[in-house]
């Protein structure tokens, strides 16, 4: 066991090596011994149980670092001439994703949202910190990550003159596997956020695959209030454009965390949702929400979702509140 003492000796060695050279620092944890108060705000990894937790989670902490040295080193993304600026930026960032942790074989929900006019904006760090703030929607009820998540003690965030980008790879406290939630918000007020399928990491029956119909609505519902509050905010664009992206949907058996659906309910069919609708700031969200979702459920039943409840729900989450 060592002590508290030597490791605060160790630790002030280490941060004055740090301050010279800019280098990150966690500490591997290899026993039980006491941390002393200035590790309270270090990343300290834990080797003293599981190692192939240890070894994980040691692999996240380097994958972090190298993320966040890329991302430093970006410089502003800028729309092509004549282009579709939010389909322009998602092919250029989708890629990337893979730096930031993303593991192919996952289903994922993508949402982007930008200016129609990808040079109409351009947004200080400063901008871009209170844009995130004032617009974020957090619903009533639901107890789960507001849209964008925030920053956390384990989340990776850059901040440069080039945009904001949080990644978030911690495991649930219910999950048996690490999720993933990135977003970015750029110079431009192009706007993307990844998040895997959280279904897939909870459930005793990893062989089944479901989705949550009360989830997918909020995940539809909510970038639409977002992207209305930034049209609002940013009266230099003339309107926003909502894509969204879902992929990996196919042969999920319908859920519902608040309602009873009976056992013949429908699968879903398709494996790819893919929509886009325009935002402004005198957008009735109503109808836009209706039409969204109304598209989302035909990957399930060409005619199921017409029902009072799905109106009754997104009324509900439209005016900040998660349906129970």
């Amino acid at each position: 066991m060592l002590s508290p003492l030597w490791m605060q000796q160790e630790l002030k060695l280490f941060s004055l090596r740090a301050a010279d050279t800019g280098m990150d620092i966690f500490f591997v944890r290899l026993d039980e011994s006491d941390l002393p108060n200035d590790l309270d705000d270090r990343l300290v990894i834990g080797m003293s149980g599981n190692w192939t937790q240890g070894l994980r989670s040691l692999t996240l902490a380097l994958e972090g670092v190298r993320f966040r040295q890329r991302m430093d080193r970006e410089v502003p993304w800028k729309a092509p001439a004549g282009s579709n600026s939010v389909e322009a930026y998602y092919r250029a960032v989708a890629p990337t994703l893979r730096d930031a942790g993303w593991q192919d074989g996952f289903a994922w929900k993508d949402v982007v949202i930008g200016p129609s006019d990808g040079h109409a904006v351009q947004l200080t760090l400063s901008d871009m910190h209170d844009l995130i703030r004032d617009c974020r929607v957090t619903l009533r009820q639901w107890g789960g990550a507001s849209f964008p998540c925030e920053e956390t003690a384990a989340t990776d965030v850059s901040r440069t003159s080039a945009g904001v980008t949080l990644v978030d790879r911690s495991p649930w406290p219910v999950a048996h596997s690490s999720s993933f939630n990135f977003w970015q918000l750029t110079a431009n007020a192009m706007f993307m956020q990844r998040t895997d399928v959280s279904e897939d990491h909870v459930g005793r029956n990893r062989d089944v695959k479901t989705l949550a119909i009360d989830l997918a609505l909020k995940d539809l519902c909510v970038p639409l209030i977002f992207a209305h509050r930034i049209a609002v905010r940013l009266h230099q664009a003339r309107h926003f454009i909502v894509m969204f992206n879902w992929t990996g949907l196919s042969d999920r058996r319908i859920v519902s965390l608040h309602r009873e659906l009976g056992e013949d309910f429908p699968e879903t069919e398709s494996d790819v949702f893919i929509r886009q609708v325009v935002i402004r700031k005198e957008t009735d969200l109503h109808p836009v929400a209706q039409d969204v979702v109304r598209g989302f459920l035909r990957i399930i039943s060409p005619d199921w979702g017409s029902g009072e409840w799905v109106a009754d729900d997104i009324r509900l989450l439209l005016s900040g509140t998660f349906p129970r």
